[in-house]
């Protein structure tokens, strides 16, 4: 079965200037975010984190920001079954991500 192509990564306005710094900082801030989740699902349900999300999958989850469940689908790491049970709690993390992106002044 073929998987649709992920979603692309927000690209940021400049390089140089402070998009491109908002970017990147919303980008590490939903990694951490997204490993502490990880953390928590890991340590509630005594199972290896790498159960939940892998590594590589954090990052195509914080370089993507998906924003809708059919986005989140196309990330690699993420079946009908994660999806089922953790899409809206990844959403939710996303969602956060972009609102430090469209924050004023940054």
């Amino acid at each position: 079965r073929r998987r649709p192509k992920p979603a692309k990564p927000i690209q940021p306005a400049d390089e140089e200037g402070p998009v491109a710094a908002a970017g990147k900082e919303a980008v590490e801030e939903l990694r951490r975010a997204l490993r502490q989740w990880r953390a928590h699902r890991a340590v509630a349900e005594a199972k290896p984190p790498f159960v939940f999300l892998h590594d590589r999958t954090i990052e195509a989850i914080a370089t993507s920001m998906p924003s809708t469940t059919a986005e989140l689908a196309q990330v690699r790491g993420i079946g009908p079954a994660k999806l089922e049970a953790f899409g809206d709690e990844l959403l939710a993390l996303v969602a956060a991500a972009r609102t430090q992106l469209s924050r004023p002044g940054r």
